[in-house]
């Protein structure tokens, strides 16, 4: 069924300017006022969501159709991305959307009868038929940002078809891709300082999305003003097709408070219908470009969302530092770790001040021998707000806008964490480092955060990350802990860094970083900063036949007593060197062979407690042969 079929069945029905779908009164109860979405899905199913509460089945059968009227007729199933189409219908016009350079970004396709469809390269001179990964920018941009330049007016307008009118008419004009509704915080940010004037539809959708570019633009643009069509005219075409002139535009006034709230909640109250998951061919799978690439070779795999973590003071904020330099300036990592994708970086510092951060900036680039830090591309920001919080997401996309970097980093992590989600919980925590991320991965660039909420780890690999949602989350991992005990005074920290992904594997290093002695009256750090770094001799040993052994032991121990054992007790019983041990228990819990659950056992003292106990997966754990 298509949605033309199903909207002939419905009441109230109203179409998104896309005609991608639509809003209708939904037959499955009482419904004064439209609370049934209808989209298509990429597959061709139709996507029905009442936000009332009705399940689909029984909006379905309210109108005499099933679940299976979702679907296309047979042999009208989905095809791949590279010549997937918007469905029925003639094109009639393309609208391509280059950046500010000029590079194409993605196309909106017109057809007929009325529908729209966003296309983006594929690299191979074809299209994929989403929006996955893709920079959002204002139709026109680089004609926009020479009129801007020029203190030229820019006209935004609802659609590309009316921009193109007015830009056949001698005059900058631009929209925003996905018409009402899609204004984005980066679009504000390409005006600053233009003058603009917003020209809106002459319905309420038209006017309420006017009204909130407006607002949107206040206080960045130089100057914004609001008209619509004359009189009888429904947008700038029809406007502009009569005969009429810009000048005959009608100014319209600011919404009050009480309107902008209302027009707020009609906004947000509405929620789109879900996006159903996409199941992948084998074709499409197989087209993908799986060429590996670096960010930093040895280090950072591109893309990478990744975070440093470790025991208290080992000098976490000094390794981003050095990375971000790396990055920034394109010269090795401690003399290691070689730059393949050099660039822009920015710095969100949540702690130690802006003052000493610069100190370590200046002294950390000498130490790598870059004489004109002033020349590179970091940009900082000392300032603090909650992930989540306006103030946050909009500097964040002002920024990711601008300077286009390859690198964002983050420091600490619980400076910018807020108060409102529990940082141990996995889902949550998820959730949250997720909205961070996703806009970074919009902007093409990857993520390094530096988390602080575990200072005094003890387990090996990700158990040292011992937020859960942090642990789960990343895809990559810098972790930091004591070789031995530092000599704070003298500036000394023999360290061990374990560099991972779960996309290539890694590598333990020892780190022997010496910051110079540190300045009782200035009470900073100061002098030559050196580093020592290879491939750590302790890793060697630890993962090679003792760590075995010890596993094979810990797997003897727990299937002798199963269930019986705290982690404690296993290690006691198992003995021998007590870092390979821990090592050794940790590896096969992160691999499953063991596993633990919450089980009631007597303490020293004969009580009855319950306690987290060991248990074996017996075809998981390593056998003596293997070790021998």
């Amino acid at each position: 069924m298509t949605l033309v079929e199903f909207a002939d069945r419905l009441q109230g029905v109203k179409w998104q300017r896309d005609r991608e779908g639509f809003e209708a009164r939904c037959p499955g109860h009482d419904d004064k006022t439209p609370s049934l979405s209808v989209n298509l899905g990429d597959d061709g199913r139709l996507l029905v969501h009442c936000h009332a509460g009705c399940d689909t089945a029984s909006v379905m059968g309210s109108v005499g159709l099933t679940m299976a009227d979702l679907f296309p007729q047979q042999g009208r199933g989905p095809v791949p991305p590279s010549t997937r189409r918007a469905g029925k219908g003639e094109e009639v016009a393309t609208y391509p959307y280059p950046d500010e350079n000029g590079v194409l970004r993605f196309e909106v396709v017109r057809y007929e009868p009325k529908d729209f469809r966003q296309r983006r390269p594929d690299g191979q001179g074809g299209w994929v038929w989403d929006m996955k990964g893709v920079q959002r920018v204002l139709y026109r941009l680089p004609e926009v940002l020479e009129a801007a330049a020029a203190g030229q007016t820019i006209f935004v307008v609802e659609g590309e078809k009316d921009a193109d009118a007015l830009t056949s008419a001698g005059y900058c004009a631009t929209t925003c891709p996905g018409g009402a509704g899609k204004w984005r915080p980066e679009f504000t940010e390409t005006l600053r300082d233009a003058n603009v004037i917003v020209v809106a539809d002459a319905d309420e959708p038209g006017r309420r999305h006017a009204e909130n570019v407006r607002q949107a633009l206040d206080g960045t643009a130089r100057d914004v003003a609001v008209v619509e069509p004359a009189e009888g005219y429904k947008d700038t075409a029809d406007h502009l097709d009569a005969g009429y002139g810009v000048a005959d535009f009608v100014p319209v006034e600011a919404a009050s408070a009480v309107d902008t709230a209302e027009a707020s909640n009609n906004v947000v109250t509405e929620a789109p219908a879900p996006d159903l998951f996409k199941i992948w061919s084998m074709p499409e799978l197989l087209a993908q470009d799986l060429t590996w690439e670096w960010v930093v070779k040895g280090m950072l795999a591109n893309p990478t969302f990744g975070q440093i973590a470790g025991e208290l003071k080992t000098l976490k904020s000094y390794i981003l530092m050095f990375i971000a330099l790396g990055i920034a300036s394109g010269q090795p990592i401690f003399d290691r770790f070689t730059v393949d994708r050099p660039g822009p970086v920015i710095l969100y510092v949540g702690e130690g001040g802006r003052i000493p951060w610069t100190r370590r900036l200046i002294r950390c680039a000498k130490a790598m021998g870059i004489d004109h830090p002033e020349a590179l591309p970091i940009f900082p920001t000392f300032d603090v707000a909650p992930v989540g919080s306006p103030v946050f997401e909009e500097s964040l996309a002002r920024d990711l806008h601008h300077h286009k970097p390859v690198l964002f980093a983050l420091d600490p992590w619980y400076a910018y964490h807020g108060p409102d989600v529990k940082a141990s919980d996995l889902h949550q925590e998820g959730a949250h480092l997720n909205r961070l991320r996703q806009p970074v991965e919009e902007a093409g660039a990857n993520m390094l955060i530096a988390n602080h909420f575990n200072q005094t780890g003890t387990g090996n690999n990700l158990r040292r990350i011992t937020q859960a949602g942090s642990g789960e989350w990343v895809d990559s991992w810098l972790l930091t802990s004591h070789r031995e005990n530092p000599d704070v005074n003298a500036g000394k920290f023999r360290l061990r860094l374990e560099v991972g992904s779960r996309q290539w594997g890694g590598d333990t290093l020892d780190l022997d970083l010496n910051i110079g002695s540190f300045d009782h009256d200035a009470g900073v750090h100061d002098g030559e900063i050196t580093w020592g770094i290879e491939t750590s001799a302790a890793s060697a040993k630890t993962t090679g036949r003792g760590r075995e052994r010890a596993k094979l032991e810990i797997g003897r121990v727990i299937r002798d007593n199963p269930g019986e054992l705290t982690r404690t007790q296993v290690l006691e019983m198992v003995g021998g060197n007590k870092a390979t041990a821990q090592h050794a228990f940790d590896e096969l819990a992160e691999a499953g062979s063991i596993w633990c659950d919450k089980i009631a056992g007597p303490d020293r003292n004969g009580r009855m407690i319950t306690r987290s106990r060991w248990l074996p997966r017996l075809s998981a754990l390593p056998d003596a042969e293997a070790v021998e």
